[in-house]
């Protein structure tokens, strides 16, 4: 599926929103979703137009210097392109912070300018001295 769509067809998949799987068929018109069939709940159509171009939360680890764990796991605070995935876990792969780490600290801003940050979602502590 093109993460940007500028030409009017129909699209076919399966929405994972909840177990029953439905088979959803979104109709486009300039690249904007004009209907939804197929959806057995409201939330199918939300999914449907959310595919067109496709966002998710980024879930990875930084590295931790001088902390009791030798990295910190992390997200986005909000889905971001799909298609922006491999250049995010590139640049990830790259960071380093320091100890201590809390819970909820924001340890990127603005991540590749998507006003969306990398968050921490665990505390690390320094290392106590011997």
């Amino acid at each position: 599926m093109s993460p940007i769509v500028k030409d009017d067809r129909v699209l076919e998949f399966t929405c994972i929103i909840c177990p029953m799987g439905c088979r959803l068929r979104a109709t486009l018109k300039d690249g904007k979703v004009c209907s939804v069939e197929g959806n057995r709940c409201p939330r199918g159509i939300v999914y449907a137009q959310n595919e067109v171009e496709p966002k998710r939360i980024l879930i990875s680890v930084v590295k931790v210097i001088g902390g009791n764990l030798p990295v910190v796991s992390v997200k986005t605070s909000e889905p971001m392109p799909k298609e922006m995935m491999p250049e995010a876990m590139k640049i990830l792969s790259n960071v380093t912070v320091q100890a201590p780490v809390k819970i909820g600290q924001i340890i990127i801003k603005d991540f590749l300018g998507l006003k969306i940050n990398v968050i921490a979602t665990r505390n690390v502590d320094p290392v106590q001295p011997s």
